[in-house]
């Protein structure tokens, strides 16, 4: 028998990469030494000689380190390598043991469990980060604008009247008499700023570009405010009304069923 061998070893007491590390430290030589020498990584240095069994590469290359780490620092080679074996052989039938591997596997089983949440945690705070920056940062949605019913605002032109305010357009009133009902038709000849008030509800704030057209229905009055009286067509139950005004002047109207 090879006089390298080592007789009836106690696993506990037959380290590899403890054993490496004090020999090396007894020579006073550096593990960045070691590994520039070598061309082994500093990571697979440190964890043959913390003997990390769990991290290390398979048997045949650690043995293939060992061999180049022993012949560079003057240990035997043969010897470490029975060290690795008997220490590895060991360590592997502790861990099938509920004492020995249950709870190591347990620590991993925790430690990757822990570092899983962490990630799920992160992205999850990412993904509400980016939905509230969208929704904060980008345009209105047109569903947010005032909601005007087709049966009261047509519009018959490429370009839309469009409500300058948030309110919604007014309800209509009961049902009146078709004769005692008043229809309102305005045409936008230039862009124009108006407000109408149906009946008694608020006033709405509509901006006009040229051909918009709007027709709304009354029971028993319209109130206007026109900023451009020359910008806009009026007619009431289809009878042109006038605008008597400047431009840029606000005139104020109010259009009930003639007399």
């Amino acid at each position: 028998m090879n006089d390298h061998m080592i007789m009836n070893p106690d696993p506990r007491d037959v380290p590899f990469g403890r054993y490496l590390k004090a020999i090396r430290e007894q020579q006073g030589i550096s593990l960045e030494e070691v590994a520039y020498e070598t061309q082994i990584s500093m990571r697979k240095l440190i964890l043959i000689e913390d003997e990390d069994h769990d991290q290390l590469p398979e048997a045949d290359q650690v043995k293939s380190l060992l061999r180049t780490y022993a012949e560079w620092i003057g240990v035997d080679e043969d010897d470490i390598v029975d060290r690795y074996e008997i220490n590895r052989s060991f360590y592997y039938q502790t861990e099938n043991t509920d004492d020995g591997g249950g709870r190591k596997r347990d620590k991993r089983f925790f430690l990757r469990l822990s570092l899983a949440l962490v990630l799920v945690i992160a992205l999850t705070a990412i993904s509400a980060y980016i939905v509230y920056d969208y929704r904060t940062h980008s345009p209105k949605s047109a569903n947010n604008a005032p909601a005007i019913p087709e049966s009261v605002v047509r519009n018959k032109s490429a370009g839309n009247a469009k409500p300058s305010r948030g309110e919604s357009a007014p309800a209509e009133k009961a049902a009146a008499p078709a004769s005692a009902k008043l229809f309102l038709k305005v045409d936008a000849i230039a862009e124009t700023m108006i407000k109408i008030g149906v009946d008694d509800a608020d006033l709405v704030a509509y901006l006009l570009n040229p051909k918009d057209h709007i027709e709304l229905e009354a029971s028993t009055r319209f109130r206007m405010e026109v900023s451009n009286p020359g910008g806009v067509k009026v007619l009431l139950n289809d009878k042109p009304v006038a605008i008597n005004g400047k431009d840029g002047e606000i005139v104020t109207l109010e259009l009930t069923q003639p007399k």
